[in-house]
């Protein structure tokens, strides 16, 4: 990153008359050979041709012809007329962060440094980890710091935050040459628009119209792997799967020698039989690997895997025949006694009424007990109850405490229900719950950790 960021500082330093910031006072102003110059292709005279018609720094001001050198500068990657052309486009801050309460235009001073912005993003703050992130790395108000720049907008870009993710997809983009591709920037953008980004739905379809096959590959493996859920989104993918993961010895090799992005890709050739022969389990060991090293979309790819062939199965296997849960003193007596599958049986009988008084309040009551005697349905359904508000008072944090413990044992209602908790609740919710849940289940709190990784990671 280091030489592309020498590279736009530079450029910018060579107009400005040695300053970063846009607004200094030593900036050229209009002449014929510096517009000829820039018309013959010369990066430097374009960017300045560009501020002297937006400024009207010797020649009368035109907006238009302002926008069409600081698109030919946008072109060749540069980073600062990308925002330049955002700007007379009319998008301001506003649109960076989607938050509708800021104002101000989109250009590199509005990325200024202050030590507010700083302590926000190191609270967890995503607009502020963004913005300061873009002052670190362009030294806006600030020591240049790439490193730091970089730590801050990836960690903002982890969090979902558009903006940050608009920003690395444009740093991918100024680092694009003959040696490089802009699958990383086709990548970034993609996840920004996503998110909701306008400015990076516009910057998708200008990348996706410019990339080459060798492009669309890299930028397909890169989303899937990294978020398989997108696997099937053809309008993204931008290259069949079939292609983009087909099989190849040296990626099988990478895979050996560790690389998790490989045992990713491999894992698809084999499950799915691109360009190899299929061997599903071939397939789901590559992935089991992967996931054992920390990648967490290839969880979600077993787990997929895994919902196939199930589906598969049920197929061609006899239906079983329903239970009955009617009451009887029998089942009542076992509940009582203490049998946790019994309760859950019982309370079925109460809540749907089945040979016995519909009771809302006793359903609850053998929900409870067999939840407390870690029975994954009772967990489930006292998870819902909390959750619809039926017999209790609606509590969102218990309702995602117990289905989390349900979706632990693989119970399918729980996570199903886990799932549609999770996207549900604000994030001040999910951290009572997060809190709640390390105070009662300290020993399982890395189990929620790496399951919440994954969801963000994937989803």
């Amino acid at each position: 990153m280091t030489d592309f960021l020498g590279r736009v500082r530079g450029g910018i330093r060579k107009i400005f008359g040695g300053k970063a910031d846009p607004r200094g006072d030593e900036r050229p102003a209009y002449s014929p050979a510096l517009e000829k110059a820039a018309q013959e292709g010369d990066l430097t005279a374009i960017m300045a041709i560009a501020g002297a018609y937006e400024e009207g720094r010797g020649v009368k001001p035109d907006r238009a012809r302002a926008l069409f050198y600081w698109q030919k500068a946008a072109s060749y990657g540069e980073f600062e007329s990308r925002l330049k052309v955002l700007s007379l486009k009319g998008y301001t801050l506003a649109d960076f962060y989607n938050d509708k309460t800021i104002r101000g235009p989109l250009t590199l001073p509005a990325f200024a440094y202050s030590e507010e912005a700083e302590k926000a993003a190191k609270g967890g703050n995503a607009d502020a980890m963004a913005h300061v992130g873009v002052s670190y790395l362009l030294g806006l108000g600030v020591p240049i710091d790439e490193q730091r720049g970089s730590d801050y907008l990836n960690k903002a870009s982890q969090l979902g935050h558009a903006g940050a993710q608009f920003m690395l997809a444009l740093i991918e983009h100024a680092r694009y040459s003959k040696e490089s591709n802009i699958g990383s920037a086709l990548y970034w953008a993609t996840l920004s628009m996503l998110n909701g980004s306008a400015i990076s739905r516009d910057f998708y379809q200008e990348l996706a119209s410019m990339a080459t096959d060798y492009d669309r590959w890299a930028y397909t493996v890169l989303l899937c792997t990294d978020h398989p859920k997108l696997l099937d989104n053809k309008e993204l993918a931008l290259m069949p799967r079939e292609i983009a993961f087909g099989y190849s010895e040296k990626i099988e090799e990478m895979a050996r020698a560790g690389k998790i992005n490989s045992m990713v890709h491999i894992g698809i050739s084999y499950t799915f039989g691109y360009g190899v022969e299929q061997d599903r389990e071939r397939g789901l060991y590559w992935w089991r690997a992967a996931r054992d090293r920390g990648h967490a979309g290839a969880q979600y790819l077993i787990l997929a895997e895994a919902e196939k062939v199930i589906e598969e199965e049920n197929k061609h296997r006899e239906p079983a025949p329903e239970k009955d849960y009617t009451y009887s003193h029998e089942l009542q007596a076992a509940a009582d006694a203490g049998d946790a599958q019994a309760m859950v049986d019982i309370a079925t009988s109460f809540h749907e009424g089945l040979g016995v008084e519909q009771n809302p309040d006793l359903a609850l009551k053998y929900w409870r007990a067999a939840a407390y005697k870690h029975h994954p349905a009772g967990q489930f359904w006292l998870g819902v109850s909390y959750d619809i508000g039926k017999a209790i008072p609606q509590d969102r944090i218990e309702a995602l405490y117990w289905s989390f413990l349900s979706h632990l044992q693989s119970h399918q209602g729980g996570s199903i229900y886990y799932s549609h908790m999770f996207n549900k609740v604000t994030p001040e919710e999910y951290q009572k719950f997060a809190a709640l849940f390390e105070q009662r289940q300290s020993h399982l709190v890395h189990l929620l950790r790496e399951d919440t990784e994954a969801r963000r990671r994937v989803g």
